[in-house]
């Protein structure tokens, strides 16, 4: 279970009196990252540096600062990592760790930043757009206050009309293919 200050109530309690947010930057992109660092088995004050760095590489206006921000991230990782050598536990760092693949600590780092990068956009991404469906469209509005379609439906239309990474992985044909009428030809890409 996640601790009261990595939970989603926590951000709430921040921006809730001022009466409006910024929904991307104040809620679904640290509550993605505030989960990433619960799963990755970070202690609090490690977790809230690598919070922060993950905040200055997204918002750093020039390379030198994105590179900073990135060095200490991987030393908050490394330190992350020696950490959970010494104190396994539940988490995915640990869970890396005791792979029988015997990754490396460079290996085990560069793993969490993969997990961090890929999954934290498409999740603060999924979370906007199920959000911005569910308070402005009549048709979930409702369900917030006991009307129409349930929360479940706006993430299932979500992920089928505005998903969270469109076109991750291209996909091109490796022979002639006829689709629904559509002639797509053979792409020989390399």
């Amino acid at each position: 279970m996640l601790t009261t200050s990595y939970s989603a109530d926590a951000l709430i309690n921040e921006f809730g009196s001022a009466g409006e947010a910024d929904l991307l930057t104040q809620y679904a992109g640290p509550l993605t990252l505030r989960v990433l660092t619960w799963l990755f088995g970070c202690p609090t004050d490690l977790g809230q540096r690598l919070l922060a760095d993950m905040a200055h590489i997204a918002d750093a206006a020039d390379a030198g600062a994105a590179g900073e921000a990135g060095a200490d991230l991987d030393e908050c990782l490394r330190r992350l990592v020696h950490l959970k050598r010494g104190h396994p536990g539940r988490g995915v760092t640990s869970r890396l760790m005791a792979h029988s693949a015997q990754l490396s600590d460079d290996e085990v780092v560069h793993q969490l930043v993969i997990l961090m990068g890929v999954s934290g956009e498409a999740q603060q991404n999924l979370i906007s757009n199920a959000l911005r469906l569910l308070l402005s469209d009549e048709r979930f509005a409702g369900d917030l206050s006991g009307g129409s379609l349930p929360v479940e439906d706006a993430l299932d239309e979500v992920l089928w009309a505005d998903p969270p990474i469109a076109n991750h992985s291209t996909a091109y044909p490796t022979r002639e293919v006829h689709l629904d009428g559509v002639h797509l030809p053979r792409v020989n890409r390399w």
